[in-house]
């Protein structure tokens, strides 16, 4: 049996907190930067290898007893759930769903806390990154926000990646190592990610920091520019130049990006050559 947390796996840091965000992220962070301009119309970039690290930075506030989901971490069925009002041990089961192989997985809770609600009920069938268990922490826990554009970057954040994120309040505490409890979940109509802030830390209900975390990591992958791709997750498409120098649009497979360069893992090999400027959707016929 197959043992998960009950994390499941923002807006960008404006440029004044850059160097804060490096500290706490040890790696430069993604920004909006300056005004971007379009690429010249001949302009190419080249597919090569590079490290990939996607790490986000998002703007965050401290809650007390914070509220977190467990979330399934495959498709499959509810087999059983702990009942509403138990109070669990971290690393105590919260539910286990079994996947359509038979194999079952169980849910843990990563810190001590209090069923409060069960979304749903233990035979229901679910997705992948449902909520299927609710709990309350004790202690403090600082939650941020992610941004649409953000939200494919957090699809699967590897366990070493959940317990590695960092936190920094403004003009208090920081940099300290925070947990990621739970996420990305719907919070009153916002996609939120939490994480648990170490008891030695002072902190207050409503103080504002950052919040920085991996997400993923590659090793030499293939890569472009992102500006040269259209799409941003799971699926692009490029302007490939031929042997003619004639460029003609091929569909790609994405993996992740830093938002500067984005990981293709299937349909480019190191060397091949695209146009600087994405393939455009075709244009809505009129009448």
């Amino acid at each position: 049996m197959r043992r998960s947390t009950a994390y499941g796996a923002g807006a960008t840091a404006l440029a004044a907190t850059c160097a804060v965000v490096y500290a706490l992220s040890g790696s430069a962070p993604t920004t909006g930067g300056g005004t971007e301009f379009p690429a010249a119309a001949n302009a190419t970039v080249t597919a090569a290898r590079h490290d990939i690290a996607s790490i986000l930075n998002l703007d965050a506030g401290v809650v007390a007893h914070p509220t977190l989901q467990a979330v399934s971490p495959v498709v499959g069925t509810i087999e059983s759930t702990a009942r509403k009002g138990a109070v669990l041990s971290a690393g105590a089961a919260v539910a286990v769903v079994r996947d359509s192989s038979g194999r079952r997985h169980e849910i843990t809770t990563p810190v001590a806390a209090t069923v409060t609600a069960l979304p749903a009920a233990a035979g229901s069938s679910v997705p992948k990154h449902l909520p299927v268990v609710t709990l309350q922490a004790a202690g403090f826990g600082l939650q941020g926000e992610i941004s649409d554009a953000a939200l494919y970057r957090f699809q699967d954040i590897p366990a070493q990646a959940a317990q590695t994120s960092r936190a920094q309040i403004d003009n208090g505490p920081g940099p300290f190592g925070c947990p990621l409890l739970g996420g990305p979940a719907p919070v009153e109509g916002k996609i939120e990610l939490l994480c648990g802030a170490p008891d030695s830390v002072q902190l207050f209900p409503g103080l504002k920091g950052l919040l920085a975390v991996t997400t993923a990591e590659r090793k030499q992958v293939v890569s472009l520019p992102l500006s040269a791709v259209a799409g941003a997750a799971q699926h692009g498409r490029v302007s490939l130049r031929g042997e003619n120098s004639a460029f003609t649009e091929r569909d790609v497979e994405l993996g992740i990006t830093n938002g500067t360069l984005i990981e293709v893992t299937k349909g480019l090999e190191p060397g091949d050559v695209v146009s600087a400027n994405p393939p455009s959707l075709p244009s809505r016929p009129e009448g």
